[in-house]
């Protein structure tokens, strides 16, 4: 049964992108799943679904049966980024929160990777201050780990919450070894500690067909704007109300939904200010929406909702079926009425409603169960009581989620 699972996974890739593998594989590779695609008891693998928080990387994973999802994160664990050999020396933000979230098999091909702005990439929360392209040394990253380890979160069946601290800076903190030091491979490089005071806390609450994207606590006293970019997608069509906007840039004010051209929509429940950039690279054109947070600012927070693969009617048609109960420093929360979910990201002890926690966790709820994760991956046992109701977890301590009955 294995053998045939497999080869039903196979036939599912080789039909996203049956061109690319045709041309990549080896030919005793292409012959044999040639072979698989010839086989008539074998069927491609449709309808899979599955969410899972990969605590030991910093990452999470959503597959849905119309789009898919990936997280990229950093910690005191994981580095912020790779880059050795003269490859990805400006992948800087690629650990601090990166969004991906695929419509289309090709999102993220290299068409993306050698055009798209850097310093904008989906998801992340950034600094506008110039940063140096940088080449690591042999296999020390101290200098590009976020020095918070909240990083990770919990999965519930086919739903999952993820959430990191962050900070942007890259301290001076070199080892005494020069045969370790950091960004000295080659003389003409720069020794650069990218220095920041930007800082927050991030979460994404991945449900059906929303993902609804909170930060909270962001503060900056840096001589350079803020922005958090909500997507930055290979299109040069966004549309509000039907119509589309106007200019190479600007911003659009007093809206909840923008449709946004291979993608689908984007919901603001505040009707915020966001900012748009209609840009080409290379003859490939990039739409970038993002919230300007300006300079100097403190405990501030964000909170937008992606709708992949909406379309515009959709979208026009779209009401929202959850609540952001609470958005803050200290405590996180969504309630999502078609999953009868309720997620909770608690940043530290405490107690909020009619839930305490003994350490700082992330808690998925429905009617039936609780999870819970350790993101810190510091702590083996936490007590989750629920009105009046306690509830230990253990085994904690490696970032894996715990899932009790309700009682």
């Amino acid at each position: 049964e294995k053998n045939n699972a497999l080869k039903a996974i196979l036939l599912e890739y080789y039909g996203y992108n049956k061109s690319y593998y045709d041309g990549a594989l080896s030919p005793i590779d292409l012959k044999i799943l040639t072979d698989i695609a010839a086989d008539s008891t074998v069927s491609a693998r449709v309808g899979y679904t599955m969410a899972k928080i990969f605590a030991m990387m910093d990452r999470a994973i959503a597959h849905k049966e119309d789009y898919a999802v990936g997280i990229s994160m950093s910690s005191t664990r994981i580095a912020k980024y790779e880059a050795i050999n003269w490859e990805n020396r400006n992948g800087w933000y690629t650990g601090d929160g990166m969004l991906y979230v695929y419509t289309n098999v090709n999102d993220y091909s290299p068409e993306f990777w050698k055009n798209v702005n850097m310093k904008r990439l989906p998801g992340t929360t950034v600094t506008t201050a110039p940063r140096a392209s940088q080449n690591h040394k042999g296999n020390n990253y101290s200098k590009a780990l976020n020095p918070y380890d909240f990083v990770g979160g919990a999965a519930l069946g086919n739903y999952m919450v993820a959430a990191m601290q962050f900070d942007s800076a890259v301290p001076n903190n070199a080892p005494t070894n020069s045969n370790d030091l950091y960004y000295d491979e080659y003389p003409n490089e720069p020794n650069v500690n990218f220095q920041s005071t930007l800082t927050g806390k991030k979460a994404w609450f991945v449900f059906d067909d929303e993902i609804i994207c909170l930060g909270g606590g962001l503060s900056c006293t840096d001589a350079y704007n803020s922005e958090t970019i909500i997507e930055n997608r290979r299109t040069n069509v966004l549309k509000v109300g039907g119509e589309e906007v106007s200019g190479k840039s600007g911003s659009v004010s007093g809206e909840n939904k923008l449709y946004l051209g291979n993608f689908g929509g984007i919901y603001l429940p505040g009707a915020d200010t966001v900012q748009y950039n209609k840009v080409t690279s290379n003859g490939v054109q990039f739409t970038e929406v993002y919230f300007d947070h300006g300079k100097n600012f403190s405990n501030t927070k964000y909170a937008y909702v992606l709708l992949p693969t909406y379309t515009e009617q959709e979208l026009n048609d779209y009401t929202p079926d959850f609540q952001i109960i609470v958005n803050g420093g200290n405590v996180m929360a969504v309630k999502d009425n078609s999953t009868g979910i309720t997620a909770y990201v608690f940043w530290k002890a405490g107690t909020y409603s009619n839930i305490n926690v003994s350490a700082p966790c992330v808690i998925m709820m429905n009617e039936t169960h609780i999870a819970v994760s350790d993101p810190t991956q510091k702590v083996s046992t936490i007590t989750v009581t629920v009105s009046g109701k306690a509830y230990t977890f253990s085994g904690l301590d490696n970032g894996a989620t715990s899932i009790l009955p309700l009682q």
